[in-house]
């Protein structure tokens, strides 16, 4: 057999190949100008079927897994305008996995503004919203050690959802109570020197994608309100506080539980109506939270195969924000810095006050 004929078998078998590979990739559906052209309505209908489909969670991934997270590109996570995870790897052929808060609540929400406050878009009010609760890894007992997060997505008219991420601390805390602590998407730096390696080199590939990634935006959320509007002055906050009412608060217990989906149970009790009160701090070095509204419950959280598996919330960086307002960017800077050099066990936002 001539070398010019082994050639070309190989290029064939390689065209059929890339033909299956193109045949069998991944595909998000839930992006693109045919998906956000639908209205708030019809968007938050198409995800709530999803999320309802199969209540059994998705499950956490291995150590080597999740690992993975150091091959992948950040940007995506920033730069993707979509509800369903984006894709990635070769030919953009797989499914982005969800190795971060692998696991899950998902339930219907709304914001409910108190239109004391100048602020745009979304702030002023939104019904079509989606709230994830989540873990970042398996809760452990020994040391007791939970990381609670929570995603919040308000779909628009005819523009992409606008998204938002919390959390208390990013190193976590040794109650088992998912709302022992407010939640806010500045969750405090961390000081080098009380950390380990994995987190100093989980934070060195987020600074991939942003300058300061420990802080995501708010200016997306201002920028178009629930019909899809677009506001001509967006005004946003510098920094967002999820603060649980009272009862939620004191609904769960801060000693350790058994099992690593202990909390999914635990959230599936919770009813519709209130759940946070949110305040705002207008700007960097201004002490003074706002009150500008609650979030409230429309059903009851619930385990998503959906929801763990393929449901995404875009990231925004500080940037966008910075990009807006520049007078914040030496603030910023300075605020990071005290968090990095504040002594063991590290910086933290205390606590609004409960009844």
């Amino acid at each position: 057999i001539s070398t010019t004929a082994v050639m070309k078998g190989i290029a064939a078998i390689a065209s059929v190949l890339l033909l299956a590979a193109c045949a069998l990739a991944y595909d998000p559906k839930l992006t693109g100008d045919a998906w956000q052209s639908k209205s708030a309505s019809e968007k938050f209908n198409t995800i709530s079927k999803e999320v309802k489909a199969n209540a059994k969670p998705y499950g956490w991934y291995s150590i080597v897994h999740t690992a993975e997270i150091f091959l992948e590109g950040m940007d995506k996570s920033f730069d993707f305008a979509g509800d369903d995870m984006p894709d990635q790897g070769l030919f953009n052929a797989e499914q982005r996995p969800k190795l971060i808060h692998s696991v899950g609540s998902v339930a219907a929400a709304q914001f409910i503004s108190n239109k004391r406050y100048n602020y745009t878009g979304v702030f002023r009010g939104a019904d079509d919203c989606f709230v994830r609760f989540s873990l970042a890894a398996k809760p452990t007992t020994s040391p007791p050690l939970t990381v609670p997060g929570i995603a919040f997505k308000c779909m628009r008219d005819n523009v992409p959802s606008s998204n938002v991420f919390a959390m208390w601390s990013l190193a976590g805390q040794e109650s088992f109570n998912f709302f022992e602590h407010d939640f806010t998407n500045h969750p405090p730096d961390f000081n080098p020197d009380n950390i380990g390696s994995a987190q100093k080199q989980l934070k060195k590939k987020f600074e991939e994608a942003s300058k300061w990634p420990t802080m995501v935006g708010l200016s997306n959320l201002a920028m178009f309100d629930k019909t899809g509007a677009e506001e001509r002055n967006p005004v946003f906050p510098f920094r967002i506080v999820f603060h649980p009412t009272t009862d939620v608060h004191n609904k769960f217990p801060s000693a350790p539980q058994s099992g690593d989906s202990f909390f999914l149970d635990q959230l599936a009790t919770l009813a519709p109506g209130p759940l946070f009160t949110v305040f705002v701090q207008r700007e960097p070095w201004n002490p003074t939270l706002e009150e500008i509204g609650t979030l409230a419950l429309k059903d009851a959280p619930s385990s998503s195969r959906w929801g763990d598996k393929d449901m995404f919330f875009q990231h925004q960086r500080m940037e966008d924000d910075v990009a807006l307002r520049p007078d914040w960017a030496a603030d910023i800077d300075a605020i990071i810095e005290e968090q990095q050099t504040a002594p063991a066990p590290g910086f933290e936002f205390p606590d609004l006050p409960w009844n």
